[in-house]
């Protein structure tokens, strides 16, 4: 089969610092739904089987602007969401190391033995994507299926297709509305990495 590992279009949050936004959620700004339309005439050159993306509303209205020009229904899974941040969503770098700096030096040495107050440890968050993963591959065999998701989810994903150790996952850059492509035969191969070519950018 093969699998496009899609990161959802940007959400409209308020500018400023970079902060962890985990399950909160936003919708599409107008940049956003501009460039999921772009994303989906794309995808409609890739004979895409089956669709499947997170429930959270960033990547849902991504999935149905794919949706509205592939014609195939967007299964939403809450497997496919971001790894939850619990007491840190909403907060940057530098709010959580001045309320919580002991946990979050631990986290950031050992996000997969550890998890935030009230959130998810990287492993818990791979865990529920890879059972989602598991269902594609069992519905869509040997045809086409995109998938999705979030930046930290899908490299992490990526990391357990490709049998790399997953702590390598900070590593990799997947942007808003970039495609990643795995041939999946008897081993996982990746095809392409974060393809933004549909919206006017170098491959």
């Amino acid at each position: 089969m093969r699998l496009l590992l899609v990161r959802h279009a940007p959400a409209d949050w308020p500018e400023g610092e970079p902060r962890y936004r985990g399950w909160s959620d936003a919708p599409l700004g107008e940049r956003g739904l501009r460039e999921a339309r772009l994303l989906a005439e794309r995808l409609a050159t890739e004979g895409v089987e089956a669709l499947y993306s997170s429930d959270l509303l960033r990547a849902s209205q991504t999935a149905r602007e794919v949706s509205s020009r592939l014609g195939v229904p967007p299964r939403l899974r809450r497997g496919l969401r971001e790894l939850c941040f619990g007491d840190w969503e909403g907060l940057s770098h530098r709010e959580i190391l001045r309320r919580d700096p002991g946990r979050y030096r631990r986290w950031l040495a050992d996000p997969f033995g550890t998890a935030p107050p009230g959130g998810e440890s990287a492993a818990g968050c791979l865990r529920r994507a890879r059972e989602v993963l598991e269902e594609v591959r069992g519905r869509c065999p040997a045809g086409t299926a995109a998938l999705i998701s979030h930046g930290g989810t899908l490299r992490l994903l990526l990391c357990h297709l490709l049998g790399m150790p997953p702590e390598n996952h900070p590593r990799l850059r997947l942007d808003h509305c970039g495609i990643t492509t795995v041939d999946w035969g008897p081993v996982p191969v990746l095809a392409g990495m974060n393809d933004l070519s549909h919206l006017g950018c170098p491959r």
